[in-house]
């Protein structure tokens, strides 16, 4: 049913009614308004031609921290706190981790990774902009069947899957993207005129063949390089072929102002596609940072990028709102999917999933379907959105460092933090939550597989405009939880093409003495609903002390490498006294692994 028209070129969607649910799925608060932004620049870069990365020369006690803007502003640390908010654990994994080498008693994660190896670190070499490092990483991966490529605050490495680094990496995310130095020349000194590049993520799409690579840039907002002139602009690279090492079409997009004026700037990279575009999504802040204007997608015509071609501007939704049931909320981190489809991409909408990252206990999530995004059939792009019911969730407390600290590393907040995929008809996301385990509450991930239900026929004359429904359920959902003082967040889900589950995540346990870690854990795809894990998974890569840092994450990321070679490949973080990082390829190899 059309509800409203937004401008000419766009139109919200509201799902009629579906099939009985237990808790059924509502349109209640849905909104969105169209936005769009214009080009800024376009070049062609040669990969082979950007030197490798040279260090920073400006010296610093540690490394300094990327702002962290939340929605919930100064709310977000009495959330943390209130532990009486936490949901209520209903099963404790069996076990700890285990080591890679280690059998395991009924496994249903299938030991340790086919390829693992250390890659990049922190240092002034990998992130530049504070003269000796920065933190968190930020990490992006890709990866196919040949090579991984690799993103973090502020370098990009590619690797063959077996680990080899392949000539000239790492590399500058400055050079690679062709980012000139902020305005007017001089302006920001105390960082060596650096521009500010943050929050990089990365995509390989198995059906194009292409490597996409998306950041933000931000000048004179949020407190940083106040002298220069304003920018809030997105990077995007798009490889001219089928190699991440060969040549690549670069764009940059003028993201200021998006979602309301005053030099308002975005946050938190997002990057997604399916058969028709490539999707870009941030939260919009004041200028200061310290107010949450709203979130936004925009689509890039994929065939366009791909080309090289000319592309004046693009165009999206933002603002968006849902109803938790006892408000509308302005929802943020509106994560477009990446939409693998069933070897062939996804269906004809590009679908969009929201927490609520709100200061009280919350069990709904939201998911649009942002169809038509290239306006065609004589209709513009087309959003609607549904409301659907998951187990509690509440603001995560920080995590333990041990043997540092406790409640001390960042968890950030109920967003859900890692790229969700689209593949098989669900849809695969995660989230941070507090959990109280019976003897502690601790950050958990909670993971949820969602089945969405569209329909084609709500435009008339436009068989690309889809409406989502509200017979859209989720299917499973749970926490990952420990016994004693353990966390694990920042977790990031992946099916390979069974539907085999994979779960990786940053995991730490001041009850068990370990340091920052990343873990994994599996599940075959013949589990029933509801079905826990056999095993408490397998450590990727163990800490080896405490962390000097007091951020981590953001995001952690994770790459499919195809229908035909149907590997896994995460990217975690793990603590060697600063961050370091971690890529593994994973998968199940026999009919004899659970």
């Amino acid at each position: 049913m059309l509800v409203a028209g937004l401008l000419t070129t766009a139109v919200v969607l509201f799902a009629g009614s579906g099939g009985a649910q237990e808790s059924p799925a509502t349109t209640v608060g849905i909104s969105a308004q169209p936005v769009s932004a214009s080009l800024v620049s376009q070049a062609d870069v040669a990969m082979s031609a950007i030197p490798q990365a040279t260090a920073g020369q400006l010296a610093s006690a540690k490394p300094q921290a990327m702002p962290f803007l939340s929605p919930l502003g100064t709310n977000l640390a009495t959330a943390k706190a209130n532990v009486a908010a936490a949901a209520q654990a209903d099963e404790i994994l069996p076990a700890a981790p285990s080591g890679a080498s280690q059998a395991i008693s009924g496994p249903d994660t299938p030991g340790g990774a086919l390829a693992g190896w250390t890659s990049m670190s922190n240092s002034g070499t990998i992130c530049s902009y504070f003269g000796t490092g920065c933190q968190p990483p930020d990490d992006g991966v890709a990866s196919n069947f040949s090579y991984v490529l690799h993103v973090v605050n502020t370098s990009i490495a590619v690797y063959s899957t077996s680990g080899a680094l392949q000539a000239g990496f790492p590399k500058s995310l400055q050079t690679f993207f062709g980012v000139p130095a902020p305005s007017p020349a001089g302006c920001d000194s105390a960082h060596n005129n650096h521009p500010f590049l943050s929050d990089p993520r990365a995509a390989w799409d198995p059906v194009s063949g292409r490597w996409y690579v998306a950041m933000l840039q931000v000048e004179h907002a949020f407190g940083l390089s106040p002298g220069c002139t304003f920018v809030s602009r997105y990077w995007v690279a798009v490889s001219a072929g089928a190699y991440p090492t060969g040549s690549w079409h670069i764009y940059s997009f003028n993201t200021g102002n998006l979602v309301g004026g005053g030099n308002s700037a975005a946050d938190y990279t997002q990057l997604g596609f399916n058969n028709q575009a490539i999707f870009i999504g941030g939260n919009q802040f004041n200028n200061a940072g310290t107010a949450y204007n709203g979130a936004w997608t925009l689509a890039i015509p994929k065939g366009a990028a791909e080309a090289g071609a000319a592309i004046s501007s693009i165009s999206g939704f933002g603002g968006y709102t849902a109803s938790d049931g006892s408000a509308t909320r302005l929802l943020d981190t509106v994560q477009p999917v990446l939409s693998y489809g069933s070897g062939y991409g996804g269906p004809a909408g590009e679908f969009l999933v929201s927490s609520f990252n709100e200061n009280v206990t919350e069990s709904k999530v939201v998911v649009f379907d942002f169809s038509n995004a290239l306006a065609q059939q004589s209709h513009g792009q087309t959003i609607s959105g549904v409301v659907i019911p998951t187990r509690a969730y509440a603001q995560p407390p920080n995590a333990d460092n041990y043997p540092s600290c406790t409640n001390c590393l960042e968890t950030i907040d109920n967003r859900i933090s890692a790229t969700p995929v689209y593949m098989g008809g669900k849809i695969y996301a995660s989230h941070d939550t507090a959990v109280n385990n019976g003897t502690a509450t601790n950050a958990n991930v909670h993971w949820m597989i969602i089945q969405p239900v569209i329909t084609q026929t709500s435009v008339s004359g436009c068989t690309l405009c889809s409406t989502i429904t509200t017979s859209t359920r989720v299917l499973d959902n749970a926490y990952i939880t420990y016994s004693g003082t353990t966390d694990d967040w920042f977790g990031v889900v992946q099916p390979d093409r069974e539907g085999n589950l994979f779960v990786a995540y940053e995991y730490g346990s001041t009850s068990g003495h370990v340091s920052p870690s990343s873990v994994y854990i599996a599940r075959r795809a013949t589990a029933a609903a509801g079905s826990s894990f056999g095993d408490g998974g397998v450590y990727l890569k163990v800490g080896s002390a405490a962390t000097t840092n007091s951020r981590w994450g953001d995001y952690e990321a994770v790459g499919f490498t195809g229908w035909d070679t149907n590997r896994i490949v995460f990217v975690t973080e793990w603590s060697n006294g600063n961050w370091s990082t971690h890529i593994d390829r994973v998968a199940y190899t026999s009919l004899a692994q659970k």
